[in-house]
């Protein structure tokens, strides 16, 4: 059987009890961190964030049961599976748990092979959730910079012709003015007539923009409902 290990908190009010499942645990390379009450094992979730929570049902402060309602109501801790550990072989006190948001419910003393396959399997369980989160989280994160993108693109192709032109134009004017104002050497010769060249493609670029933007317009006006 293939081990997974993690970060997991053990509950219970009987010390050598969770002497025993942390040298369990432990045999298994696990983190394996002990409450000995339902009180302090909130704090400790609180803190610390746990793969898994081995717990007991029977103890002083705060039951089971009570850990796993405050659990269930707080949606950082409602996310940590539940083993539940307890000398109570009742079935209704078993149906209770898994009703509370238990994954599973096991009896004192748990078969040590028994226990880590049902840890390997809610831990199994419990990365593969916070695995799809984390893409899921990815993919939304790519999402809103795609709608920048495309917000800036919109806001880019909605500018005119014109208004595109006219700073063109301007730069224009203004080398036709210093042409026509005396003579050129050489040199301002060359200069003007690279900007001359660069003023060409611009206006052409401009203007292929300007064609992309009315094509933009008809292929969402055709797919918009």
């Amino acid at each position: 059987m293939q081990n997974i290990t993690g970060s997991i908190l053990v509950v219970d009010d009987n010390a050598v009890i969770r002497r025993l499942l942390q040298a369990a645990l432990e045999q298994h390379h696990h983190n394996v961190t002990l409450a000995a009450d339902g009180l302090e094992a909130l704090q400790l979730m609180q803190k610390y964030l746990f793969d898994l929570v081995l717990l007991d049902i029977m103890m002083p402060n705060m039951t089971g049961f009570e850990v796993l309602e405050h659990m269930a109501q707080e949606p950082k801790l409602a996310k940590i599976p539940v083993i539940v550990v307890s000398a109570d072989s009742q079935i209704e006190s078993a149906i209770r748990c898994i009703q509370l948001g238990a994954e599973d419910y096991l009896t004192k003393p748990p078969n040590q092979t028994l226990l880590r396959a049902r840890v390997n399997s809610s831990l199994r369980k419990k990365f593969l959730y916070d695995q799809e989160q984390a893409q899921q989280a990815e993919i939304e994160q790519m999402y809103e910079e795609l709608k920048q993108v495309d917000a800036a693109k919109k806001e880019f192709l909605g500018l005119t012709k014109q208004e595109l032109l006219n700073p063109i134009d301007q730069i224009a004017t203004t080398q036709k003015m210093l042409a026509e104002a005396g003579p050129l050497n050489l040199d301002q010769q060359r200069l003007v007539e690279k900007v001359d060249l660069y003023l060409e493609r611009l206006q052409a670029l401009i203007l292929d923009l300007n064609g992309f933007a009315q094509t933009e317009d008809v292929e969402t006006a055709v797919s918009t409902p």
